[in-house]
């Protein structure tokens, strides 16, 4: 037999870190897309909201409707807009010429792309996309983006923070005191802890660093663990073929076994 083994006290753990560096729980939004990484979403919900965690993110209406019950602030990041949006939820915006396909009122955050070029509008879109956004009566709540490479060792982080900087001053400057209602998020799991201090405008998305996968801290506990009962075990010698076709040889004397974890399966 098979099993997963969540972690309470290291998913708690991970959250308290995360709090520490934005000091706050009310800032964190949990992305919880594709039932939180494989990790269980119904049963880490519960955990991050007796924490104090209050907003996530997820993939479709469907993984939404899921947790309602749980956080007040949904933000719902792949949306096909179909004129039926929920009332409950928040849209993420990926395309400007959606805004027209999405039904009035709507709560909407705006993506901005600073640089990944995968989605959201070009920051020098922006004044007339709000323009659009506000004529169309939908309810801008957030500004958001996504770092291409907060993980990588070259300048591309430092660009695309400088250009998200210039995307919320132009947003404040055009919407003045409407602008302080709106949050803004830019910080994934790397750039969380790749950064000296957040701005105090702004949220942070955290997603596999909840569950204790982050290159820029070692202190995060892994939430998940896999187990599975032994089947066999061998010694393989140098050379010899290991599996169909032979698609493995070895170099060198090493240990083997098979578990009954997608045996069957081959």
């Amino acid at each position: 037999m098979a099993y997963i083994k969540l972690d309470r006290k290291a998913y708690e753990f991970n959250l308290d870190l995360i709090a520490s560096k934005i000091r706050s729980y009310e800032k964190i939004i949990c992305v919880f897309k594709d039932n939180a990484y494989g990790h269980g979403a119904k049963d880490l919900a519960p955990i991050a909201r007796a924490k104090g965690v209050n907003f996530i993110a997820v993939k479709n209406e469907c993984e939404a409707t899921q947790l309602q019950d749980i956080f007040d602030n949904i933000l719902i990041l792949s949306h096909i807009p179909n004129f039926n949006e929920n009332d409950k939820f928040i849209y993420a915006l990926n395309d400007k010429r959606d805004i027209k396909k999405i039904k009035t009122n709507t709560k909407i955050h705006l993506v901005v792309d600073t640089n990944m070029h995968r989605n959201g509008i070009s920051f020098y879109e922006i004044e007339e996309v709000l323009n659009q956004i506000k004529n169309h009566q939908l309810k801008l709540c957030g500004v958001m983006m996504h770092f291409a490479g907060s993980d990588e060792f070259d300048g591309s982080y430092y660009v695309q923070k400088q250009n998200f900087k210039f995307v919320k001053e132009k947003v404040k400057k055009i919407l003045g005191e409407e602008s302080k209602k709106i949050i803004f998020h830019s910080h994934n799991s790397e750039a969380l802890f790749r950064s000296s201090k957040l701005d105090d405008d702004e949220y942070c998305r955290v997603g596999l660093v909840q569950f204790g996968y982050a290159y820029f801290n070692q202190n995060l506990r892994k939430v998940l663990s896999l187990w599975a009962n032994k089947i066999s075990q061998r010694t393989l010698q140098p050379y010899q073929s290991l599996g169909y076709g032979g698609a493995y040889v070895a170099k060198n004397t090493i240990n083997i076994a098979t578990y009954d974890l997608g045996y069957g399966d081959g």
